[in-house]
C-alpha cells in the first residue's frame, strides 16, 4: 500500500530527535527511518510522507521504552509549533472556536490529518483521522495530538476545562492510569475513531489571549495560503509573512534565511518584494508591533518572553525597537498602555 501522497507537518518530529539526540541517543539509531536525503534536523517548515512520521515515532517509542512517549512529549511542546495556526488558536475569542480554527485550516499544517468540528458547538466533540493511514500504526500520534490539544484549551482558557470523553480508534492495554490520569477521564481504545468530547459550556468559555484584530489579520493570511492549495495565486507578501509567523520564536526570521525556504537569493526577495512597495524590514516590523502589543498585554508573559516569541537576540533589542515605535519601553507600555 502507498501512503506517501499524504504529509504530515514535521515540526514536532524535528523536535522530538533533537531532544532524543541531546539525551545521548545516537542519531542514526533515532533517524533509521528517515532518509538521509530529507535532511530532517535541518529543514525549515518539513512536510514529510505520513508513514514516516509513523515509523519515526514508533522508532522513538522502541529505543526509550516509554509507551507514553506522545502524550509525554505533548505536555512539553506549544501551540505556537503550528504557525499561523497556532497563532489562530491562540488569539481566537472562545474556546469553541480555536477549536474550529484547527479543523477548518488543518491542511496548513498536515495533508493526512483530518479533523471534524461540523457538531462541536451542538455535542462538543471534535473527530480526527488520518488521510492515507490505513495499515500504519497511528496511536502514538493521535495520543500526541489529543493531549496538545487538551493542554492547549487548558492554557489558555483555565485549568478548569475538562473533557468528558476521550476516544481513540488503535487499541492498548498498557498505561492505562497513567493516561487516565493526564487526560482527566479514562480514555476509550478500539472504537474506530478518535475524539475529544468537550462541555458545551466550556466552548463557550473565552480565551485569556483573546485577539479580534489580530485574529481578523491572521485570519486572512491563512485563508489566502488555503487558496493557493486550490490553485488561486498566493501573493509574495502573504508566503513572507507566513513564513516569518513560523519562524519568529526560534530567531531564524531574517532575510536570507527566509529568502532561502522560499527558494530564491535574497536579492531576489528583496527586488520582489520593492515591486509590491515593501520590503522584507517593513513587513517584519509590522508583524513584530502587531505582536509586541498583544504580549504585553499577557500579564504571564515576561518581557524577556515577550523579546524570545518576537525573535530578538536580546531584551535590549527589543528594547531599541518598541521605544522607536511608540516612545516607550516595553515596560512604561505596560504600566499604561494609553
Amino acid at each position: 500500500m502507498t501512503h506517501g501522497l499524504q504529509v504530515h507537518g514535521g515540526f514536532f518530529a524535528q523536535q522530538l530527535a533533537r531532544k532524543l539526540i541531546d539525551d545521548g541517543y545516537a542519531p542514526d539509531v533515532v533517524l533509521a527511518h528517515i532518509p538521509p536525503e530529507r535532511r530532517f534536523l535541518d529543514s525549515d517548515n518539513l512536510m514529510m510522507p505520513l508513514h514516516e512520521h509513523a515509523s519515526f515515532l514508533e522508532q522513538a517509542v522502541d529505543i526509550t521504552g516509554n509507551h507514553l512517549l506522545g502524550v509525554e512529549f505533548a505536555a512539553t511542546q506549544d501551540f505556537l509549533g503550528l504557525g499561523v495556526v497556532g497563532y489562530l488558536f491562540q488569539t481566537a475569542p472562545t474556546m469553541g472556536a480555536a477549536l474550529s480554527c484547527l479543523a477548518e485550516f488543518s491542511d496548513l499544517f498536515s495533508k493526512a490529518l483530518r479533523i471534524k468540528a461540523d457538531n462541536l458547538v451542538h455535542d462538543g466533540r471534535l473527530e480526527w483521522h488520518y488521510e492515507g493511514g490505513q495499515g500504519l500504526k497511528l496511536g502514538h500520534c493521535a495520543e500526541f495530538t489529543a493531549h496538545l490539544i487538551l493542554q492547549g484549551v487548558r492554557r489558555f482558557v483555565g485549568p478548569r476545562v475538562q473533557v468528558k470523553r476521550v476516544v481513540f480508534s488503535h487499541s492498548r492495554t498498557e498505561g492505562l492510569p497513567e493516561l487516565t490520569e493526564a487526560y482527566g477521564v479514562r480514555p476509550e481504545f478500539g472504537r474506530g475513531r478518535n475524539l475529544l468530547e468537550f462541555s458545551t459550556d466550556d466552548l463557550a468559555a473565552p480565551m485569556r489571549t483573546a485577539d479580534p484584530q489580530l485574529h481578523a489579520i491572521l485570519r486572512t493570511h491563512a485563508t489566502n495560503l488555503l487558496d493557493k492549495d486550490v490553485g488561486q495565486t498566493e501573493q509574495l507578501v502573504v508566503t513572507v509573512e507566513r513564513v516569518i509567523l513560523q519562524r519568529l520564536p526560534e530567531g531564524k526570521a531574517t532575510l536570507p534565511q527566509v529568502a532561502r525556504e522560499l527558494g530564491m537569493s535574497a536579492r531576489t526577495l528583496s527586488r520582489r518584494l520593492s515591486h509590491e512597495d515593501t520590503s522584507f524590514f517593513i513587513i517584519l516590523e509590522g508583524l513584530r508591533r502587531a505582536l509586541a502589543f498583544r504580549y504585553l498585554k499577557e500579564p504571564g508573559m515576561t518581557l524577556a518572553d515577550v523579546s524570545y516569541y518576537l525573535g530578538y537576540s536580546s531584551l535590549s533589542s527589543f528594547n531599541d525597537a518598541f521605544k522607536r515605535w511608540t516612545g516607550k519601553s516595553p515596560g512604561q507600555y505596560r504600566l499604561n498602555p494609553n
